[in-house]
């Protein structure tokens, strides 16, 4: 392990940290905030400003670094970063608990959106702006920023960018993987701004915008108010977040082909016809089944449906209704949404489509050769045959996934009821936020037990991380030279 280079890119990823910081900083100090929430920006600020450059100064040379070295840079800087970010919380007394603090950054930066607070609206402006800037960081991840931003990761930028995106990522959108970062960000950067505009259209304030789109775009979650989405009484707001939600869980591949006036792009992707497919047929499904029973029109069915649908699927977590109330078909749509999630290589969790499309297509040649068995029958992506392999992997990883989301279930039901305990391991696995039972949409994460957020703490980063890279560290393999 080259320990010099592992300990001064987590010193940059803590640099970035503190730029950010400083803007919700600023904040503070223009809104002229009480005492306590200035004490605590300077003191995080001074920590953090310490640990970034005690660590970079290990190593001032060319940064190099191994597939191995970049999963451990990869899996201690977000952890690293969930530890510093947590600091304004717990400092200024806004979240007292170092636990519920920690909880909220760490849903925050993995894009979960899980929230400890019943009314957010409470916390200053400042702590609430970095709640929502966690969410912009966690979106395409802090390391790809670090990428984007600092040539003097050399080749080791590659290394870095695979273990932070996964290996669903998607292809290169340019030769040097530091341009591929900085259009991917630029791209990320440009829809929060167009998002911007248009909600302040929508009747909201400059602030909400803000807070919004980087909750919306990063598919993260984290509203202003309480009652989230449903606290404005605006179609138009929900039309508009259910397009931008969408948006974030589309490729960013395609959005780059999108802007070189390559339409064709997004109707020619098998991944996204199927997303886009599935999402129209639970919004549907969800519809029909809350029709005549939760609600009397089908138009208010489809309306409420369909956000909620889109917001699960998604994985960004805003809500409209309290759909704990819903019918048990219309809350097993919303569950199946949770754990697809959306298109590979965007800012979404959960399995991703991709890998349920790959997956269901390998189980159809199975019965078919079950029927046929002297038949060749290849796995297809449209008319590009999946190599066995990319199909193996692609299968170990749902069965992985699935057996996260029970071993975790199995660990909740010591703390809470099963429907509380399946559904919330669930939506903090897939980075969804709300769940059903005690974490429901009109809930907080508040009266959660605390044993029961620190196991839900480990699903959001083992969800982020897309279980390989955190569950490698535990194994003895990794650290053998």
């Amino acid at each position: 392990m080259r320990w010099k280079s592992i300990a001064h890119v987590i010193g940059i990823v803590l640099g970035v940290m503190i730029l950010f910081m400083s803007l919700c900083f600023v904040v503070a100090v223009i809104d002229r905030e009480p005492a306590s929430v200035l004490r605590a920006w300077w003191i995080t600020l001074v920590m953090t400003m310490l640990a970034a450059l005690g660590l970079s100064l290990f190593n001032r040379g060319p940064i190099q670094v191994s597939h191995r070295e970049s999963l451990l840079i990869v899996v201690v800087g977000w952890t690293a970063s969930s530890f510093f970010g947590s600091l304004p919380f717990y400092l200024s007394g806004a979240i007292p608990s170092e636990i519920n603090a920690l909880f909220e950054t760490i849903s925050g930066l993995t894009t979960t959106g899980a929230s400890i607070l019943p009314d957010p609206g409470t916390l200053p402006r400042s702590l609430l702006l970095w709640r929502s800037t966690t969410h912009f960081l966690g979106g395409l991840g802090i390391i790809v920023f670090c990428i984007a931003i600092l040539p003097m990761l050399g080749t080791g930028g590659m290394q870095l960018f695979r273990a932070e995106t996964s290996a669903a990522m998607g292809d290169r959108l340019a030769p040097r993987i530091a341009k591929t970062a900085k259009i991917t960000w630029m791209i990320y950067c440009a829809l929060t701004l167009i998002l911007i505009g248009l909600l302040k259209l929508g009747g909201m304030n400059w602030f909400e915008s803000v807070n919004h789109a980087f909750a919306c775009i990063s598919t993260g979650g984290f509203s202003t108010r309480g009652g989230s989405i449903s606290e404005f009484h605006s179609h138009y707001i929900e039309l508009v977040l259910i397009l931008f939600m969408l948006i974030g869980a589309i490729n960013f591949n395609t959005h780059y082909l999108i802007l070189h006036r390559s339409y064709r792009a997004l109707l020619q992707d098998n991944q996204i016809r199927f997303f886009l497919g599935t999402w129209l047929t639970l919004s549907l499904f969800a519809a029909l089944s809350i029709w005549g029973t939760t609600y009397a029109t089908l138009g208010e069915s489809l309306r409420h449906a369909t956000f909620s649908v889109t917001s699960m699927i998604t994985t960004t977590g805003f809500c409209t209704e309290d759909f704990d109330h819903w019918t048990p078909f219309a809350k097993l749509t919303l569950f199946l949404c949770m754990l697809m999630g959306g298109c590979a290589g965007s800012t979404s969790g959960g399995i991703k489509q991709i890998r349920v499309m790959v997956v269901l297509k390998k189980v159809l040649r199975t019965l078919r050769l079950f029927m046929y068995p002297r038949a060749v029958v290849p796995v297809k992506v449209g008319r590009v045959p999946v190599e066995p392999g990319v199909t193996s992997a692609m299968t170990g990883f749902v069965l992985l996934y699935l057996l996260a989301l029970l071993a975790g279930t199995a660990l909740m039901t010591l703390v809470v009821d099963g429907e509380t305990a399946v559904s919330t391991v669930a939506a903090t696995l897939g980075g969804v936020g709300p769940g059903f039972g005690l974490a429901g949409a009109s809930e907080s994460y508040a009266l959660m037990p605390s044993a029961g957020k620190v196991i839900l703490m480990v699903m959001m980063l083992l969800g982020r991380l897309e279980i390989y890279a955190f569950i490698a560290l535990f194994t003895p393999d990794f650290w053998r030279r």
